[in-house]
């Protein structure tokens, strides 16, 4: 197909087919200084880019995908980059600027859960923690951080106004995710709302605190059925998450009698703090065997949220 266009005006125009759901704007194709101009393998690189890949992907997924393009794909890359045709998002991983960017595509917003599902690239990862939470409305407000789960060992990176911070777990804990549609035929994993709140029990600090964990229980409201949460818990293992979700659950007072008991069945003796930021303090809870070193007012403020 792209044989049959002529020069940087076809080789636009072809591109912009790719685009169906952006408004394409009138460009000057005669300037022989256009930014964003396009020759023909160029704009045969992006299609093909675009048809695999959506609007973004990783250097190294296009190498695997490319075969025998791939000896000049970084050269290219960098060149459609500063072309303002691809966004970068450091480290080998790009996005696709969409046309209405327009020459410069530096202003060009970036979805940032998209970002972040892209740096972890092939690795198998979901949208965790505070991230999780304002994906499923349990957050009154949002972050610039955006954290990703993966078993990959890789390095938090800024991107224009945001920080994508992945957190390294171990396969094991690679479950409890859904895809999620971030935009128009672009989906992610993010962890289920059970999960996300399993999550965020446990750290806490990648959430804004025990007091914000509370407030996303009371934002979930009857959506999220405290059974699921309570068996969340019983898979991750951990007794501090246990211990912190029974304190919680009770406090809410609308979880039934037996998601409190088999959570109650695996309370250990040796006390836990409820929120692992703060020194221990406060009473010991005689059920929970938490420290309560957050007032219990501030709980049910955010159970009341």
């Amino acid at each position: 197909m792209t044989g049959r266009l002529g020069g940087s005006r076809g080789a636009i125009a072809y591109v912009a087919l790719l685009r169906p759901r952006v408004y394409y704007r009138d460009m000057d194709y005669n300037s022989r200084d256009l930014e964003r101009s396009l020759g023909r393998r160029q704009a045969a690189l992006l299609l093909t880019l675009a048809e695999r890949f959506g609007a973004a992907f990783t250097g190294q997924q296009a190498r695997k995908q490319l075969g025998p393009q791939a000896p000049q794909l970084a050269a290219e890359l960098h060149e459609l980059a500063s072309k303002g045709w691809l966004v970068s998002l450091g480290r080998d991983a790009y996005m696709i600027a969409p046309l209405e960017a327009g020459p410069d595509s530096s202003s060009y917003a970036v979805n940032r859960y998209l970002t972040a599902a892209t740096i972890a690239g092939d690795r198998p990862y979901y949208l965790s923690y505070r991230s999780a939470m304002e994906i499923h409305g349990m957050a009154m407000h949002p972050w610039r951080t955006v954290y990703v789960s993966t078993q990959a060992r890789l390095r938090s990176r800024s991107i224009q106004s945001f920080e994508v911070r992945p957190v390294t777990i171990s396969g094991e804990r690679l479950w409890g995710w859904e895809s999620v549609e971030v935009l128009p035929d672009h989906r992610v994993h993010v962890s289920t709302a059970a999960r996300t709140i399993v999550d965020c029990l446990d750290r806490p600090e990648y959430a804004g605190g025990i007091g914000d964990v509370a407030a996303a229980l009371s934002l979930a409201g009857t959506d999220l059925d405290p059974g699921l949460i309570v068996d969340a818990a019983i898979r991750l293992g951990r007794v501090s998450v246990i211990k912190r979700l029974g304190v919680l659950l009770e406090l809410a007072g609308d979880a039934p009698d037996d998601a409190l008991q088999r959570l109650a069945a695996r309370v250990t003796k040796a006390p836990h703090v409820l929120d692992p930021q703060q020194p221990r303090s406060g009473r010991l809870h005689p059920r929970w065997k938490v420290w309560m070193n957050v007032p219990d007012g501030s709980l049910r403020q955010g159970l009341d949220s």
